[in-house]
């Protein structure tokens, strides 16, 4: 995590959580006030992420509709209430470059998902479910889950 430092040198953060850890470290590009600071967390609930999700405003307006609320301007936000809404389906629906990790708080699973190509809209690409042992590899072409029982390890 330390060898990461210059993807992100405007601030680091951690969340201790029942099965492990997960670590950010900040370089500010969209939401740029200290509330765009990650892990964002939705009641027992966190995530991380790194890239950008392209037209989020519109995934942001459906989920305010629905009675969700934001406290930045980040894309990465609307992460945790989409994956409220549609579980992994959500992978699916984003027009994204990413890579993240989702602690979901009501069954102690760490999900890991990163897009499959990163340039292609949501609606031309198909998103496959595979196990994760312990990382994510910048060639991995899938989202993949996971679920670790005893340790996670921030893969961002």
């Amino acid at each position: 995590f330390a060898r990461t430092k210059s993807r992100g040198p405007d601030d680091t953060r951690f969340a201790e959580l029942p099965n492990g850890v997960l670590g950010f470290h900040r370089l500010s590009i969209m939401g740029l006030t200290d509330s765009g600071m990650q892990p964002f967390k939705l009641d027992k609930s966190y995530v991380v992420c790194n890239g950008e999700l392209y037209g989020f405003e519109k995934h942001k307006q459906e989920l305010i509709k629905k009675g969700y609320t934001f406290e930045s301007d980040s894309d990465c936000e609307i992460i945790l209430p989409m994956y409220r809404e549609y579980g992994t389906r959500m992978f699916s629906m984003l027009d994204a470059e990413f890579a993240c990790i989702i602690y979901d708080g009501e069954t102690g699973d760490f999900i890991a998902a990163r897009d499959p190509i990163g340039i292609l809209p949501a609606s031309r690409r198909t998103l496959s479910a595979s196990h994760l042992t312990s990382s994510l590899s910048r060639r991995d072409t899938t989202a993949s889950t996971a679920s670790f029982s005893d340790t996670a390890t921030s893969l961002l």
